[in-house]
């Protein structure tokens, strides 16, 4: 008995299903020709449709219970018509005449076999098929696609294709589905797994079969999960087991009760530990691509609920302690981040913990965020661990602040933010308080050479005071192309460093002095209010003044257009006005637009808690695109920065600004004097605020006017499509900027404060007789990177293989610094501290790993090789001490 053909208790001849007479109906139109009846042995008790559609063509269907109701059946077809029978009449009572008029001249019992190898347009069905029983051909039939089975290779049904589609057409999967991660998935539709259940025995026990040793055994699994009663899914089974099941080490007793109290959810059955960790790994693979995609069924089953459900289970098994284990549910991720707050506390190791946390796959998603202030927490806990040295002239505070305090402040604006976590909390809380005094130092540091320079005159020979930014920097630019100069008021360096990744993310490369290489900044005007600062900024000139002064000045000098806020405002359709559109294209050499975000963030919102993406500044996206189309350099700079406001008491001044006031009384320790020429008050001496919680007006988000290190150091940015023209200027492609205790932990002997970066001497190499000959010890000095390099670069071996690919190659001081980056990196480093030490910018990462690898793997092995996270350079110590011969490096 089979499905399809089923014997009643009434009568010894076979019901025939609706799949089974609509298969012999397309076999009748297929080899019919002019003959359109056919007559199949079979109850004539029909309760299905009264025709069904072929190709275009109506074929009927009639139960007929004598030869005078064939009789009948065929009369009433039209000549259009096509004619299935369904009669318990044997040939010998229909007559000849009747049987003249059908196929075959016969009546034809009903044999699903016979049907099948139409349904796969081939000749015939393999042996080792038919071998399988009658379920399934009848099962073959029952779940022919309206589409049809896709055509038998050979004109053969195989076993392995046939099986193959009638599983996809039982799960509604496509061919290409049908693997590990195609089923576990499947399971997730309660729908289907109810279908399944409800498939007779013969073809789930059939298809399971198969599936074992053409599928899989995660493939198997999930059929029996889907088979088992209950709703819980075999993903939902799979994350449990990634940790009921470790890869590495034993599970503690609990564990193993509570694999058996999951066995009724699998089969009945136990799993071995190898199927469990391959169900495991898949159903993992499925969360981490899963992302928010809508289920089966067009419910929005997402990865929260996958993972609150699999969390769920393992309660529901006894071993909810379990979850804290797991590097996918939110258990192990919560888990995680209390080890780092411990470790920021001082109860660990931070950096463990950190890579604990990033490993755990909703680092990536759920928790980004989270995640995110992780991160910053860890990096300012780096910064902490660096010797501080105290700046000896104002233009080194100043690039202390361009290019590492600004990150400081950026990450220390994400800590703020904190978490919902009582102990982060906590920890993020400390480290911050940390931060902040070492920051006020700095900020005092800062106060106190900025007060003495500016009330001598005297400057720093390479200090660039805003009023002259564009005489030094802007206008030689322009000669390569022009520049849009986009003054972003009140940005400070921390807002800077963010909108510059921006930037490089569409297409722009930052471009930095070729001496150093490394970002530099401007000094801003006294004090910090845009009244002073912007106007010198466009008057060239110390000066007090409106908009309507920078605009009069601006273009009496015959530098170019100034665009302000009400200037930008542009007519339906426009992201921008056509007078500013004109003006870029225009042969002016400088043109210059103010965006007022930034200042007027500090008067409504929280500053310190804004993503500044380029998106976030108003105007900032299509500027930078309208000066790619027509090929100018970007300056972006601001007239001053800010502070943000993280707590701090009013003192009452009259005459006050927020940030300064008039000299009524001495300056405090958190205060400075400031007089002298810079200072453009009357009197030109003001009291300004230095700690940032100081303030002598109303509460607001940020304020300026003090003389902070944020306020006063003017970020300048210099971005271009095309950096190759303005190195004829002195202004080359910049490699990463940010500091290295932005990617790691810094060796303790290093300083935090701003200078270039160093690179060690190559050492030539001396003339040797053979090439693998060992090298000589090398005298211990400098880092251990140093002396690593020292010694490669001292073989002949290196000698021979880096001039064979001078071309496109490194010269010797560039690989003795990437190589000391390496090492002294524990061997390892980021790609962006590569790219730093190979003086490139990150987007040439590529072809500098590429050149280093013909360079360093010799005969094929890796001595250098990026990590798949796609972000660590790692360097092989025992291949390239083998490989290169080196020898007695201390």
């Amino acid at each position: 008995m089979v499905a399809g053909v089923t014997p009643t208790p009434a009568s010894p001849m076979p019901v025939a299903s609706p799949s089974v007479v609509e298969q012999y109906a397309r076999e009748l139109v297929r080899k019919g020709g002019t003959t359109r009846v056919l007559a199949l042995r079979a109850s004539p008790s029909w309760h299905g449709p009264d025709h069904v559609i072929v190709g275009g063509d109506r074929v009927l269907v009639r139960g007929c219970g004598s030869a005078l109701a064939v009789r009948e059946a065929m009369l009433e077809r039209e000549p259009s018509d096509w004619l299935v029978v369904l009669t318990d009449r044997p040939s010998d009572d229909l007559g000849l005449t009747l049987l003249a008029r059908m196929l075959h001249q016969q009546v034809e019992p009903i044999d699903v076999w016979h049907t099948v190898p139409g349904l796969f347009e081939a000749r015939s069905a393999a042996p080792e098929l038919r071998a399988l029983g009658p379920w399934v051909a009848a099962a073959l039939v029952e779940h022919r696609p309206v589409s049809g089975y896709p055509v038998a290779p050979a004109g053969v049904v195989t076993r392995d294709h046939a099986l193959r589609m009638l599983t996809a057409a039982v799960t509604g999967l496509r061919g290409d589905e049908l693997d590990a991660a195609g089923l576990l998935t499947w399971t997730l539709n309660q729908q289907a797994r109810d279908a399944w259940r409800s498939q007779p025995e013969a073809v789930r026990d059939g298809i399971v079969s198969w599936s074992s040793g053409a599928l899989g055994a995660v493939a198997e699994f999930a059929f029996r999960v889907a088979g088992s009663p209950g709703s819980v899914d075999a993903v939902t089974i799979g994350l449990a087991a990634d940790v009921l099941w470790p890869t590495s080490g034993s599970a503690p007793e609990s564990a193993a009760a509570a694999r058996v109290r999951l066995e009724p959810s699998m089969g009945s059955r136990p799993i071995s530990a190898p199927v469990a960790i391959q169900v495991a790994a898949a159903a993992r693979g499925i969360v981490l691509r899963m992302g928010s995609d809508p289920g089966l069924s067009g419910e929005p089953i997402n990865r929260s609920m996958i993972l609150s459900r699999a969390q769920l289970l393992l309660g529901d098994v006894g071993w909810a302690d379990g979850a804290v284990l797991s590097g996918v549910l939110p258990a192990g991720y919560d888990a995680r981040l209390l080890h780092l707050a411990s470790a920021l506390s001082g109860s660990g190791d931070v950096e463990a913990s950190l890579t604990a946390l990033l490993a755990h796959d909703m680092a990536r998603y759920e928790r980004a965020d989270t995640t995110m202030r992780a991160q910053m927490a860890a990096r300012l806990h780096r910064w902490l661990a660096i010797p501080d040295l105290t700046p000896t002239d104002l233009q080194q505070a100043l690039l202390r602040q361009a290019r590492d305090d600004a990150w400081v402040d950026r990450a220390a604006a994400d800590v703020w933010d904190g978490s919902t976590v009582p102990a982060v909390s906590a920890a993020y809380a400390a480290l911050v308080g940390s931060v902040a005094a070492r920051r006020t130092a700095h900020d005092r540091e800062f106060a106190s050479l900025l007060a003495e320079a500016t009330s001598r005159d005297l400057l720093p020979a390479d200090t660039v005071p805003l009023e002259l930014l564009v005489a030094r920097v802007v206008r030689p630019l322009a000669q390569a192309g022009g520049v849009l100069m986009v003054v972003v008021d009140g940005m400070s360096t921390a807002v800077a460093a963010e909108l510059v990744d921006g930037a490089l993310a569409r297409g722009w490369t930052e471009c930095v002095p070729a001496d150093d290489r490394q970002r530099t900044a401007a000094l801003a005007v006294l004090p910090t209010l845009t009244r002073y600062s912007r106007t010198s900024l466009f008057a060239g000139e110390l000066r007090d003044g409106n908009q309507a002064d920078e605009k009069r000045l601006f273009t009496d000098a015959g530098v170019g257009p100034v665009f302000h806020k009400d200037d930008l405002r542009a007519g339906a359709g426009e992201l921008l006005p056509e007078s500013l559109r004109q003006a870029v294209a225009s042969a002016s050499p400088v043109v210059a637009v103010v965006l007022n975000t930034v200042d007027d963030t500090l008067a409504k919102h929280d500053p310190g808690g804004m993503d500044w993406t380029v998106e976030a500044v108003q105007h900032l996206g299509p500027l930078l695109e309208l000066a790619a189309v027509h090929g100018r350099t970007v300056v972006l700079t601001s007239d001053h920065g800010h502070v943000v406001h993280r707590g701090g008491e009013s003192q009452s001044f009259e005459g006050s600004e927020a940030r300064f006031r008039p000299v009524a009384a001495a300056a405090a320790a958190n205060e400075v004097l400031l007089t002298g020429r810079r200072v453009l008050v009357p009197g030109s001496s003001v009291v300004a605020a230095v700690d940032e919680g100081v303030r002598y007006g109303r509460k607001a988000a940020g304020y300026h006017g003090g003389a902070a290190a944020a306020e006063v150091t003017v970020p300048v940015i210099v971005l271009a499509r095309d950096p190759d023209p303005l190195a004829a200027l002195g202004w080359v492609a910049a490699p990463p900027q940010a500091p290295r205790w932005w990617y790691e932990p810094v060796a303790a002997s290093e300083s935090s404060v701003a200078e270039p970066a160093r690179r060690p001497k190559a050492t030539k190499a001396p003339q040797e007789d053979t090439l693998f000959e060992g090298t000589q010890p090398v005298a211990p000095t400098g880092t251990p990177g140093e002396r690593a390099a020292a010694a490669l670069l001292a073989t002949a071996l290196f000698t021979a293989r880096n001039a064979a690919q001078r071309r496109g190659g490194f010269d010797d001081d560039t690989v003795a610094a990437i190589v000391a980056t390496l090492v002294d990196g524990g061997y390892r480093a980021h790609r962006d501290l590569v790219a730093a030490a190979a003086r490139v910018p990150a987007a040439r990462f590529q072809p500098t790993m590429a050149a280093l690898r013909r360079l360093l793997n010799v005969e094929g092995y890796e001595v250098v090789s990026l990590d798949p996270d796609g972000v660590t350079v790692l360097l092989d110590r025992a291949l390239l001490f083998e490989q290169f011969a080196i020898g007695g490096v201390a």
